[in-house]
């Protein structure tokens, strides 16, 4: 009878092993399962990451200095005056920027020096110590930008001013006054690369002519 007793509820109650049955399994069962979300969602970041890593090594940007001109200002001169005084308009050196890659490319040092060597051009680029005479710009591909600097040293412009007074009172000499320098930009990736320029002024045309030398020109 005392067994009957026990049997009788539970065949009442069909569901009575739920009601005993412990629920832990169903806590691991999800830690499980975010486990695997979380893995998942790292490889699917990895492979994309990896993806976009192969299409800029792939597409990588390249700049490249094109046209270059100077803007020069214009002057009246006085005796007794200071260049500061004498000048009317900035002096500018104007240049375009071309992204001839696949991938943006963004600008983080650049240079750009005025020189007059004796003789040729030394091996090294003679470079001053300035590292942001351009400034910091970001050129997309195929896109070209339009920029200016503008010159603030006066041996610099004095340089321009005095080979203008010489092809205005008929001297037909350009001079040795080369204009080189860098751009150092890095990729989306963060791999850093340099373009540099080397061009020589024509005093005439007010234009500077690209120089076939590898040291001094080249797109890396």
């Amino acid at each position: 009878m005392r067994m009957l007793a026990l049997i009788v509820p539970l065949v009442a109650n069909p569901n009575w092993y739920a009601l005993k049955r412990p629920e832990w399994w169903l806590v691991v069962v999800g830690f499980f399962t975010l486990v695997l979300i979380w893995w998942q969602a790292k490889k699917t970041a990895e492979a994309t990451e990896a993806m976009h890593k192969n299409i800029t090594l792939q597409f990588r940007p390249r700049l490249q200095v094109r046209a270059m001109i100077l803007i020069s200002g214009d002057y009246v001169p006085v005796a007794g005056q200071s260049l500061e005084q004498e000048e009317e308009g900035e002096w500018k050196i104007e240049y375009i920027v071309a992204n001839i890659g696949g991938t943006p490319a963004y600008v983080t040092e650049s240079n750009l020096t005025l020189v007059v060597p004796e003789g040729e051009l030394p091996a090294f680029p003679p470079y001053n110590n300035e590292h942001d005479s351009l400034g910091c710009f970001s050129v997309e591909p195929g896109e070209q930008t339009h920029r200016a600097m503008t010159l603030h040293r006066e041996t610099d412009i004095w340089r321009f001013r005095m080979l203008r007074q010489e092809v205005q009172g008929g001297n037909t000499s350009s001079g040795k006054l080369f204009c080189l320098g860098f751009l150092q930009y890095r990729d989306e990736i963060g791999t850093s690369r340099r373009t540099a320029f080397c061009r020589r002024y024509e005093a005439r045309t007010q234009r500077f002519d690209r120089i076939d030398n590898s040291d001094h020109e080249y797109v890396d």
